[in-house]
């Protein structure tokens, strides 16, 4: 099953990674004839192989994923946080291999170009978004607890989790493997809900796989906070919490007076 689809550009092009993305992707996607083809994709990857320039207002350059969707994708920034050990990570390069794929496409005439050479560069940018998105445990991961459904205004959209949500739940789950009891989690403005929509089941199975069945709670000290949060986990599909809240939020309105 094809569950990712990687696209990438050359370096210095015009339109960095939307060369020619925009438009065909989302013909594709919009097409009805290729809908089912395309929901398979789980993880989508743009890359014009070049480091983020945080100066331009519209980013074009660097390498991006994101889900399927039929409006406008939203692209993520990936930038790891842990440390690889590449010489054990990654397979020796196979010489034979590599002469069988490039015969196989007509292009052995590249094989000592530089371009070439420093594509297969495993620090590049593009290589090192892959390394860190699609090892096994961390594609298994995204695929199982990192993509949520979300009713939007405009119908239901398909979201994927962020890198800092990743790896805040990565953290969590060690700091509990070193046995702490209690810590803080600081979550940035607008992204609190999210995370802990991500972590909630994440963190379930953790507990699960040690015989706790474990109890989560989410506290604000707002009552407009606790309607936002209302609004993302129900959107989520978390009724029974929608409704808990929905009832706790008309208690405090009216011990509150209105």
């Amino acid at each position: 099953m094809p569950l990712a689809f990687v696209e990438v550009k050359k370096p210095n092009n015009h339109d960095g990674i939307f060369g020619g993305t925009r438009p065909d992707q989302r013909a594709l996607q919009e097409f009805r004839k290729f809908r089912k083809f395309v929901n398979i994709s789980q993880i989508l990857v743009f890359s014009n192989n070049m480091e983020y320039d945080a100066d331009t207002i519209e980013t074009i350059q660097g390498v991006f994923y994101s889900t399927t969707s039929f409006s406008e994708a939203n692209f993520n920034y990936f930038r790891e946080e842990e440390d690889f050990d590449l010489p054990v990570l990654l397979k020796p390069e196979d010489d034979d291999l590599e002469n069988f794929v490039l015969k196989d496409n007509n292009l052995s005439i590249i094989k000592h170009s530089p371009e070439f050479i420093t594509n297969k560069d495993p620090n590049n940018p593009t290589n090192r978004v892959l390394t860190s998105l699609f090892s096994k445990e961390r594609l298994a991961m995204l695929l199982r607890y990192g993509i949520a459904y979300v009713k939007g205004e405009s119908g239901l959209e398909k979201h994927i989790m962020r890198y800092p949500q990743l790896f805040a739940t990565r953290a969590i789950e060690r700091k509990l493997d070193e046995g702490g009891k209690k810590g803080i989690i600081w979550h940035t403005q607008g992204s609190q809900n999210r995370a802990c929509f991500y972590n909630v089941p994440y963190l379930t199975d953790y507990f699960h796989r040690k015989g706790i069945v474990p109890k989560f709670y989410f506290i604000v000290d707002r009552i407009d906070l606790m309607n936002q949060a209302r609004r993302e986990f129900t959107s989520r599909g978390w009724r029974e919490y929608g409704q808990f809240k929905g009832r706790l939020a008309e208690k405090f309105q009216v011990e509150a007076g209105g």
